[in-house]
Order: C-alpha cells, then structure tokens, then sequence
C-alpha cells in the first residue's frame, strides 16, 4: 500500500500547476454545492413562509353594527381562497398603533382615527394569485367596506426573485461540477502523459492495470479529502452563526444531508474525474 500512495504523490508531483487548479476546483465546486444546498432549502422555507403570510387588509365604514360585521365575515368566508379572518376593531388598531409606533395620537386627538378592519390571511398554496386578487377585488366591493391593501405585487415579485437567484446558484453550481470534473481529469491525464515513460516500463514488466490506476485514484483522493475538510468547517461555521432572515433559518434544518455533502462532494467529483481519464488510458495501454 505504501508504494501506491508513494505512486500517488508522484503523479501529484508530475501534473505540478494542474494539481493546484484541480485543487481550486474541487474546492470550489464542493463550496458551491453546499452553497446551492443552503439556499435551496432557504428559498423553499422563504416561499413556504411567504405564502402562509398572504393577508388582505379590509378597513370597515365608521360606526358599522356589528350585525352587518358579521355578515361581512361570513360572505367573506365564502369567496375563493379565503383561509382566515380576522376583526381588528378600533380599540385594538389604537393599541397595535402605540405598540409599533410608540407614539400615543390622543395627544393630540380627542378621537379615533383608526378604522376597524378585517385582515383576511389566503391561501396562494391551493389558490393561483389571479383568483386570490379577484376574491380581494370583489370582497372590497362589499357594502361596508371602505377601502382595502393587498401587496400582491410585492409578494410575486418577491417569489419571482427568490426563484430567480436559485435557478442562478444552481447553474454556477453546475459549471464549477463540470469544470471541477474537468479538471481532475486532466490533471490525471497530464500525470499519467509525464510518466508515460514509467507506465510504459510497468506494462513491460507485468504491472497490472490496477496497479497503474490506483495510485492515480489515490492523488485526486488526497486532493478531495483536503477540500471536503474545508468545505465541512465553512459548512460548520456558517451552521453555527445561526443567521436568520425573517425568522428562517439561513443555514436550514436539514444538518444531516449538508454535512453528507460537505464531506462526500470534492472525492465523488475527483474520482469521476480519474474514472474518466483512467478510462481513456486503459484504452491507449490496450491499443
């Protein structure tokens, strides 16, 4: 076993430059799966969030009875995509108002501007947001209700972006796999080009195709293990920051899989590499 790993450092030796870039790439590729992993499952957990917190606001006329309150609550009940419903009357718009604002408008008031309102939470999971915009629309038609706020724009657009910015994490992962796989295999293909002298005299002498290809297998292996102890500390300290961007986590809940992939990614990716490249010289020492 000694003499293949001793074959190893060779080979690292031999390729020079080109086990640096490998090394880079490995890293790299391995950084950026994580990466993907991370924000994948944050920008699910964000869109989650997003649709459980899609409300309407409803502002109700002065002075409304509470009998028509009621019957607004339960025409409103009744429309497409309507989860919820919540009355806020005038005393507790006062109390929500002073608790954000810290400031007290009786100051300078002797009445109540703030109107009651109904804050109505939807439903985009089961419900496509055209609909959940025409059930806004037409339960703001209703008599008794004065006027509405329904950011449905603002939330799309958000959803739009999240989704957008995946789509970008996943296709920069996907070119630093190819070129991380790329590049192992031609790191091997130059080690194994500068000893072709060496593989030459070992295929004489009765070496086996085993004993040309493991020590080959076992330098893209040193390279990987180096860049899968990196990427599992990145991995680990950004775990442990315990970032949070409206209240999710940024790090996710799945530990178990990311530390899977910190681990595993750089030597699954160097070992494609050498197969490939293994490959092609099983081919030449055959032909």
């Amino acid at each position: 076993m000694i003499f293949y790993f001793k074959e190893a450092i060779r080979n690292l030796r031999f390729a020079g430059l080109t086990s640096i870039i490998t090394f880079l790439s490995l890293l790299f590729a391995s950084l950026f799966i994580c990466a993907s992993f991370i924000f994948a499952g944050f920008s699910d957990d964000l869109q989650e969030n997003l649709k459980k917190n899609v409300t309407a606001s409803f502002y109700l006329r002065d002075s409304l009875p509470v009998s028509e309150i009621n019957d607004l609550i339960a025409k409103i009940q009744k429309f497409e995509g309507v989860k919820s419903i919540n009355f806020i009357s005038k005393e507790e718009a006062e109390k929500d108002f002073v608790k954000q604002t810290g400031e007290d408008f009786k100051k300078v008031l002797t009445f109540n501007p703030l109107p009651a309102s109904m804050l109505v939470t939807l439903d985009p999971a089961n419900y496509e947001m055209k609909i959940l915009e025409n059930t806004v629309k037409s339960v703001s038609a209703l008599d008794g209700v004065e006027s509405h706020e329904f950011r449905s724009q603002l939330l799309n657009e958000m959803m739009l972006v999240v989704a957008r910015i995946k789509i970008i994490t996943f296709v920069v992962t996907a070119i630093f796999l190819f070129v991380a796989v790329y590049l192992a295999y031609t790191s091997i293909r130059s080690a194994f080009a500068a000893r072709k002298e060496d593989i030459n005299t070992m295929k004489l002498v009765g070496g086996s195709l085993r004993e040309i290809k493991l020590p080959a297998y076992l330098s893209t292996l040193i390279l990987s293990s180096f860049c899968a102890l990196i990427t599992l500390l990145v991995y680990n300290f950004i775990v442990n920051l315990g970032l949070e961007f409206l209240e999710i986590s940024i790090a996710g809940s799945d530990r178990t899989t990311g530390t899977l992939l910190s681990i595993f990614s750089a030597p699954l990716i160097a070992i494609l590499g050498t197969y490939f490249a293994s490959f092609s010289v099983k081919i030449e020492l055959n032909s």
